[in-house]
């Protein structure tokens, strides 16, 4: 299967990788120069170099070690910055100050070797962990360049789309909410107007239905406080009526008595 047109900003990046990672096997450290100076240039560049220092960076690898044992062997090689800035410090100071210096000045040595035996197991400890660590991603960076998995790099592109659809989706549904929020809170406007106007009308139709109230009730409330008076004179004139009939009814059967008795 071909490999697929790279990018150039990739190709670029690729090579520039690849510089950097290319071992000089012809190229040795140099034991007379500190593997680890306060200038060293081998493991921090400056970024004010020339076009001179670029190319030789260029050519030189920056960590050229395959092995523990090479690392840890220069490592051992190179002097001790420390302890030869300890023995200037205090050349000069046996120099210049009294003689109970001297005192200071062999316990400053005293302390050498232990300094020594925990340099060298420190030396020991970087070699063991840094060098497997280098040859590991050199080993990737190669498999990276040389076996493209085209599956997840598939997989990631397709993963990368269905993100950017589902966020545009969020959007444009974000977007849809925003404008029915507005619907919403415009309708709701409305809903109030119309509910004020209904509470308005409410109180209207109350007030005119206690004044029809008012006008039925009351004289009806009058009418029943007067019936009791009215029944009572109602009573009075029955009886009246009663006892006329009564006086008329007597009056007629003795006439008719009498009337009857005259004939025979």
């Amino acid at each position: 299967m071909g490999r697929a047109r790279a990018d150039p900003s990739l190709h670029r990046l690729r090579a520039y990788r690849n510089t950097r990672l290319k071992q000089d096997t012809k190229q040795a450290p140099n034991p007379s120069r500190p593997l680890f100076n306060l200038d060293d240039e081998t493991f921090f560049e400056s970024d004010q170099e020339g076009p001179e220092s670029a190319e030789n960076n260029e050519e030189r690898p920056l960590f050229y070690w395959e092995e523990e044992s090479t690392l840890f062997s220069d490592l051992l090689d190179s002097p001790c910055v420390f302890f030869s800035q300890i023995a200037r410090l205090s050349d000069r100071a046996y120099r210049d100050k009294e003689p109970k210096q001297h005192e200071l000045n062999a316990l400053v040595n005293s302390l050498q070797p232990s300094f020594d035996r925990r340099g060298r197991e420190l030396k020991k400890e970087i070699a063991e962990t840094l060098v497997p660590t280098v040859n590991r991603v050199k080993g990737l960076y190669r498999k990276i360049d040389t076996d493209v998995d085209r599956g997840i790099g598939k997989g990631i592109i397709f993963f990368n789309d269905a993100c950017k659809e589902l966020e545009a989706l969020a959007i444009r549904d974000h977007d849809e909410l925003k404008e029915l929020r507005k619907i919403a809170q415009c309708n709701i406007e409305i809903l109030f107007g119309q509910l004020a106007e209904a509470y308005k009308t409410r109180e209207h139709l109350w007030i005119e239905f206690e004044k029809a109230m008012e006008a039925i009730v009351n004289p009806t409330i009058e009418r029943l406080k007067a019936l009791p008076s009215n029944i009572e004179h109602l009573i009075t004139g029955l009886e009246k009526q009663a006892r006329n009939l009564e006086k008329d009814d007597t009056n007629a059967a003795e006439k008719k008595i009498k009337g009857l008795l005259g004939k025979a």
